[in-house]
């Protein structure tokens, strides 16, 4: 039974994992960034599909995920690069994460009795 109660909370973690990423995900898509990759989970690949350029990824350990998004590790001035967008935009896309949380939380804590 205890193995059952920590696939549970591991399926509990990658599902927040999953809401926090589609936040930093939704919010760069709107912004007209080219996001290269969508990950839940480190390490290695349990399962990935590419679609429309992007590359959707499971990964081994579920312990975080991220989304990479063409030039965000350097200065790139490409068409659909992070910082070739406006700085008010690239804040609300590194917001975006923390506050469909908080957003999640709330409507959660709305529904429970």
């Amino acid at each position: 039974m205890h193995y059952l109660n920590i696939l549970y909370g591991l399926l509990g973690l990658s599902f927040l994992v999953f809401i926090h990423e589609l936040g930093h995900f939704l919010v760069a898509r709107y912004f007209k960034m080219r996001v290269e990759t969508f990950s839940i989970g480190f390490g290695p690949t349990l399962f990935a599909k590419t679609h429309k350029g992007v590359l959707y990824r499971l990964a081994l350990i579920p312990f975080g995920g991220y989304v990479k998004v063409q030039g965000m590790d350097e200065d790139s001035q490409e068409e659909g690069s992070y910082y070739n967008k406006r700085p008010y935009q690239r804040l609300l896309m590194v917001l975006a994460g923390p506050v469909i949380n908080m957003v999640f939380a709330f409507l959660g804590f709305c529904f429970i009795q």
